[in-house]
């Protein structure tokens, strides 16, 4: 789990040592060039059922530098090891567009179920005329340590 670090503030006429400098400096400056992230993706794809909610689950870690997701229990979550701000993005790839209504929501603590926990965002979009079809969102928030996000999509 990473640490976000702190930082302390110099007297004057204070030596700066070695030590100091790796604690305030360098490592403030590893953790800026390597916060907690994970790119998490289903490799197979994943069948959505008509007018029903749908967990994403997802069966592969392009990177994980946090240990935020698991690949063999609980893989909708996205967990959050390290407290701060996290840009969130989703990408959802519909091959084909034979929907009237796909929306997706993201949802905080939800347990898996579609109504659980607390609704962070909606995002909808209507059929395109049967042409394949990306949606991309993206949200910038706080999150706490000790929580975690999952996806839902629903489809008519």
């Amino acid at each position: 789990m990473a640490t976000v670090p702190s930082t302390a503030t110099k007297a004057v006429n204070d030596p700066i040592t070695a030590a100091w400098a790796n604690d305030n400096v360098k490592s403030p400056i590893d953790f800026i060039n390597a916060p907690p992230e994970c790119q998490v993706y289903d490799a197979a794809g994943l069948t959505i059922t008509n007018s029903t909610f749908t967990l994403l689950t997802f069966n592969t870690e392009a990177y994980d530098t946090d240990s935020m997701h698991s690949t063999s229990s609980n893989t909708s979550r996205i967990n959050i090891n390290t407290s701060g701000m996290y840009e969130v993005e989703l990408y959802v790839n519909l091959p084909t567009a034979t929907y009237t209504v796909f929306s997706v929501n993201m949802r905080l603590n939800s347990g898996g179920a579609s109504g659980g926990g607390t609704s962070v965002f909606t995002h909808q979009t209507g059929s395109p005329g049967g042409a394949p079809q990306q949606l991309y969102r993206s949200v910038k928030m706080p999150l706490t340590s000790g929580n975690y996000y999952e996806f839902f999509v629903f489809q008519t």
